[in-house]
């Protein structure tokens, strides 16, 4: 059996990007590479890394452990930084996380999602966020 795996995008003005960016974990992230940066005092940055979401329960059971790509280029005394996140929509896992408890039909609607992706019927599917920041720079 083969499993046509989907993929959805969100760019910087969506409200799934503006919803991370305002966790505390994307602006640590941003906060940790430019404090990097300006020490060495470099034209450009790029890093890959991974970060749990632990702020917002419905951020959390969309990208609940996110790879991410940020990218950051002076530009006359300022950064000007792209991140780009990624996680895998699993149902299985996510409808469990919110539906917890004595819940019967959330346990019902994780097994349910659970067995159509085994059939194939309902496939798993990345998701891509991306994010623009602008931080002062070193001069």
């Amino acid at each position: 059996m083969t499993t046509n795996q989907g993929n959805l995008h969100f760019n910087e003005w969506s409200y799934e990007a503006q919803q991370v960016k305002k966790s505390k974990e994307h602006i640590a992230i941003v906060n940790d590479e430019v404090k990097k940066a300006n020490a060495k005092k470099v034209k450009s940055f790029s890093y890959n890394g991974s970060e749990q979401l632990e702020s917002d329960r419905d951020l959390y059971n969309a990208f609940h452990k996110m790879k991410y790509k940020i990218d950051g280029t002076y530009v006359n005394g300022q950064w000007k930084i792209t991140t780009t996140y990624s996680d895998v929509y699993n149902f299985e896992y996510n409808f469990k996380q919110m539906f917890t408890g004595n819940n019967k039909l959330g346990w019902a609607a994780a097994n349910l999602t659970n067995l159509m992706e085994s059939w194939g019927t309902l496939n798993e599917y990345t998701s891509y966020v991306t994010v623009t920041d602008t931080k002062k720079a070193w001069k």
